[in-house]
């Protein structure tokens, strides 16, 4: 990393990087993506006079960095943290537009199910009349219909805890 001094943009996003000190010498850096790892510390990044945006959710971190975040906004750098809901299917993140990310309601993540029977590799069909999404792979079917509790997997009903909406 130190033959990288004139780095101005660096994602390192769904790394698993818990130790960024190594950023302290890259004072070029403008734009830094670090979501989605287990960083806890950002004091490395106090001396970044081109830094302007920074994506840090997603990480554990500490009080001080929370105050280097806070200070930084205050500068007119453009953050982004706190926590958001991943989604990891067969070892990849499925990455969220900002209308359909996953959400969470009375102890339930909501997630566009189309996305996820897509990653599952199943074949998805709607059904406008009845407001019904269909996903089958190999002999599973599932059905859901739009705002009730109730969902068909193979011909069985399943009650669900909070019907789907669009």
């Amino acid at each position: 990393m130190r033959d990288l001094v004139s780095l101005g943009e660096l994602n390192l996003s769904y790394n698993q990087v818990t130790d960024i000190s190594t950023l302290s010498g890259h004072k070029r850096i403008s734009k830094l993506k670090l979501s989605n790892n287990r960083i806890s510390d950002l004091s490395s990044l106090n001396d970044h006079p081109a830094l302007w945006e920074m994506d840090v959710r997603n990480n554990p971190l500490d009080e001080p960095s929370l105050e280097f975040i806070r200070g930084a906004q205050g500068r007119g750098v453009v953050v982004t943290y706190g926590n958001e809901i991943s989604i990891k299917v067969n070892d990849d993140y499925l990455l969220f537009d900002k209308d359909d990310k996953p959400i969470l309601q009375s102890g339930n993540v909501l997630i566009p199910m189309r996305r996820i029977f897509t990653a599952l590799g199943a074949d998805v069909s709607w059904n406008q009349e009845t407001r019904t999404v269909t996903a089958t792979k190999g002999k599973t079917t599932i059905k859901l219909t739009m705002d009730s509790t109730e969902a068909t997997m193979d011909g069985l009903t399943k009650q669900l805890e909070i019907a789907p909406s669009s």
